[in-house]
């Protein structure tokens, strides 16, 4: 039930009327989002828009436990925060370089508290110096074009060095690179673990709005997030989806006669534009 077919066979079962159990969720939650079995599969299921889908319906009609529901609005109140997120890297520095992880993972201390808690300390990664981005790179010879790039929320604050490696290829390589300074959180995050109205309608337009004002003839996305979209767009919640939207601003429209009695009225699409 872990692999990409499994989770498909209970998303068919949750719409023809299967209960949408604790179980059945943890098999969805524990999808990485790596999306490489949809470059894999030769039949050419967009599995990434199943699961996306799916997770969206989850949030609106599954009950969580009160630690689980705890944890998510921890997490959500605070990744999303470039801000709240530097203000986190001190003390975890001092954390990581006293040696006090290395006790904490020894005596399990946080398996016992809380799993989720465990898993994410052991993922946290080794935090060094700061490599903060200019406003403006300009290129290192014969000028070819001007890129705006987006550092991420995670990514700027606990692996500065991917996005100032990106930046020494691309002036490298000809090109003015723009890190606009307000630019806020792309929604990703949010979206793609099924909280679209937070993702899509509160977040993706802070962060397109200042790379739209950094007047860039191209785009450049942050890595971990250029398999998702190649250009950012403003997301508008309300009107009806078009093809050549991205698909983190499609909203999950379930069609089946099925799927309207198990998840009642269907659900506005969105667009961007």
């Amino acid at each position: 039930m872990d692999s990409p077919r499994g989770r498909i066979h209970l998303m068919t079962q949750t719409l023809e009327g299967g209960p949408l159990t604790d179980t059945v969720v943890g098999h969805f939650d524990a999808c990485l989002g790596c999306m490489a079995c949809v470059t894999a599969c030769p039949s050419g299921v967009q599995y990434d828009k199943l699961i996306e889908a799916t997770r969206a319906q989850v949030e609106r009609n599954h009950r969580r436990s009160p630690q689980d529901r705890a944890l998510r609005s921890a997490i959500f109140s605070l990744f999303p925060y470039p801000r709240r997120l530097r203000a986190v890297t001190a003390p975890l520095k001092l954390y990581q370089r006293t040696g006090l992880g290395r006790l904490v993972r020894r005596s399990k201390v946080l398996d016992r508290i809380s799993p989720q808690l465990a898993a994410m300390e052991a993922l946290a990664p080794p935090l060094g110096a700061a490599e903060p981005v200019a406003h403006v790179t300009p290129a290192v010879g014969p000028r070819r074009g001007r890129v705006g790039m987006l550092l991420g929320c995670v990514q700027r604050e606990f692996l500065p060095g991917v996005n100032a490696a990106t930046v020494r290829v691309l002036t490298a390589e000809g090109y003015d690179v723009v890190a606009p300074r307000e630019q806020g959180c792309c929604g990703a995050l949010s979206v793609h673990v099924g909280r679209e109205e937070e993702g899509c309608a509160s977040r993706a337009p802070s962060s397109t709005s200042s790379s739209a004002s950094a007047s860039t003839t191209s785009s450049s996305t942050r890595p971990g997030a250029a398999r998702r979209s190649r250009t950012t767009r403003t997301c508008s919640p309300t009107t009806r989806s078009t093809p050549s939207a991205p698909r983190h601003c499609r909203r999950a429209v379930w069609t089946s006669a099925s799927s309207s009695r198990r998840w009642g009225r269907r659900r506005p699409t969105t667009r961007c534009r």
